[in-house]
């Protein structure tokens, strides 16, 4: 049996995934058609396949969002997808920051009928599964709300103040969510500061270096 520290290589591999995703900028100016299809494609693997969740909406409209498309703008099928991601995505992220701050989350809220349905089923390997069914973005958002609460004492947030990213540390002493962003911090912390508004002051009444001085007159 996995400790609580070591998570079976399936589950962590989808954990990684679904962190890359929340921390993804799905927008059309940083996410070109072909990376953005190839989130989308993504999910089922990663979310729905290991839970056995089905969608068993035939009427939900964001299905369109799923068709077969071209990685290109022009389609309307980008368009959808990206619209279906980004409401996920921003429904997980409000979750954890509510989880966070307040203790609480209800990913469906206390109306009636809003969450999917849900049944206990055994997999092809013998494991025991929730299986949820419903709706494309209730199933997925279900799918992946379990595999952050499974995990989620093992989770950080990045220590870099402009980045602060959910993230699964290698190691019990690491606190940046990747290189770039610990030597960021420490370029903050020890480059030197400038105090821009005083050279202002000091070029305009030239008591000091800069532009504004004049040269002396021989």
């Amino acid at each position: 049996m996995p400790t609580k520290s070591e998570l079976p290589l399936a589950d962590k591999a989808r954990l990684i995934w679904l962190l890359d995703f929340l921390r993804a900028d799905l927008s059309q100016k940083a996410m070109p058609p072909g990376a953005l299809l190839d989130w989308r494609n993504q999910v089922f693997a990663n979310l729905h396949e290991s839970s056995l969740a089905t969608v068993t909406a035939p009427d939900d409209p964001d299905l369109a969002a799923l068709k077969p498309a071209y990685a290109d703008e022009r389609d309307p099928t980008v368009a959808l997808a990206r619209d279906l991601l980004t409401r996920v995505q921003f429904e997980l992220l409000e979750g954890v920051k509510s989880l966070e701050q307040s203790g609480s989350w209800q990913p469906f809220g206390i109306t009636p009928g809003s969450g999917p349905l849900w049944s206990w089923e055994r997999r092809s390997d013998g494991q025991i599964v929730k299986a949820y069914c419903g709706k494309w973005s209730t199933i997925t958002l279900a799918t992946a709300s379990d595999l952050l609460l499974a995990n989620w004492s093992q989770l950080r947030r990045c220590a870099y103040s402009k980045c602060r990213a959910l993230f699964l540390p290698k190691e019990n002493r690491e606190i940046y969510h990747d290189r770039k962003c610990s030597a960021n911090k420490r370029w903050s912390d020890f480059s030197p500061k400038r105090d821009h508004q005083r050279e202002k002051e000091r070029r305009i009444l030239k008591t000091g270096p800069g532009r504004g001085r004049r040269r002396k007159q021989r």
